[in-house]
């Protein structure tokens, strides 16, 4: 864990957004983004669609899936999630934390990327 937290903080300055996209069909949102994970390994991150919580419910945080890195590139991976179109686009952002099972994030490694 020790060694995973130092490569975290190393790297996670680094860590930014590229490109993205919302596409709305058939009442669902698929959003679509490229994640530029620098030396960070994918999965040590988790990228989730994410929204605050509305009539009195908790927010959503949804995992997003990693489709694939981007030929050419070092580490700059798109990651894809479809969700009910009941809520706007515009109520979702994508976020990036660290992951490593069995820790509890942000808690033990405060440190979260949002695209906004």
């Amino acid at each position: 864990m020790a060694d995973w937290q130092r490569t975290v903080e190393k790297v996670w300055p680094a860590v930014h957004f590229g490109r993205s996209k919302v596409e709305t069909n058939a009442g669902q949102h698929v959003f679509e983004v490229e994640v530029y994970l620098h030396e960070l390994d994918p999965d040590a991150a988790r990228v989730e669609l994410y929204a605050d919580g509305s009539d009195g419910g908790g927010p959503v945080r949804q995992e997003m899936e990693r489709v694939g890195p981007l030929a050419g590139t070092a580490n700059l991976c798109t990651y894809r999630a479809r969700v009910i179109g009941a809520r706007p686009p515009g109520d979702y952002t994508v976020r990036v934390v660290p992951t490593l099972i069995g820790v509890a994030v942000p808690l033990e490694a405060a440190r979260i990327v949002w695209q906004r």
